[in-house]
């Protein structure tokens, strides 16, 4: 069974993110992406994206990098930082600062850039210009069975209140400032260290 986080090195150690370890065997067939839908904002502030999520809950939206094409992210929940896979990087011709060699599990060596003021853009939304990594993505492709542009995970769930709409394959942006949540659940706090989110737990 395919997996979303199934690399063969510690990619958590490599650069302190967790992947999304969920079933993605659904997603194992390529998708023609659809065009980004156009800006969508109600009247209380909230932006719908367009999603694709697997059987298995691993999830896809769309974004565009220094206002490229629209490309296929994966969402996780774990994920520190902006990750760009290298081969998008260079289609799109992000500068990089410079190149290093950093280890994951056992002795291998994996290869990573940085690029930085990189514009990150939604579907009539934005974040602020981010310090992307830059690092092959092959493996974790071929995993999938699709291509992907990258990882985005703390960047965005900074600046937005991230609701997953799993009926309606949709991922909608809520304004801090306005949401308010009128659900059944428990609200659980969170501490968050080093732009990972921590829960106690028994």
């Amino acid at each position: 069974m395919r997996r979303c986080g199934a690399w063969p090195f510690n990619l958590a150690a490599l650069l302190s993110m967790v992947l999304l370890l969920l079933s993605c065997a659904g997603a194992q067939t390529q998708q023609v992406a659809p065009a980004l839908e156009k800006k969508s904002v109600s009247e209380n502030g909230v932006f719908s994206l367009p999603a694709q999520i697997a059987p298995e809950d691993c999830i896809f939206i769309q974004a565009r990098i220094n206002n490229s094409e629209p490309l296929w992210f994966i969402l996780d929940t774990g994920a520190n930082r902006l990750l760009i896979n290298s081969r998008v990087a260079k289609s799109l011709g992000l500068k990089t600062d410079g190149r290093t060699n950093v280890g994951g599990a056992g002795e291998r060596l994996i290869e990573a850039q940085r690029a930085n003021d990189v514009s990150f853009a939604f579907a009539g939304t934005s974040i602020p210009p981010q310090t992307a990594t830059i690092i092959a993505l092959d493996d974790l492709e071929e995993e999938v069975g699709r291509e992907i542009a990258g990882i985005i995970g703390f960047p965005l769930f900074n600046h937005y209140v991230v609701e997953i709409d799993f009926a309606k394959g949709k991922v909608n942006l809520h304004d801090p400032a306005r949401f308010r949540y009128e659900g059944k659940g428990e609200v659980v706090p969170l501490l968050i260290e080093n732009n990972h989110p921590r829960v106690m737990a028994r």
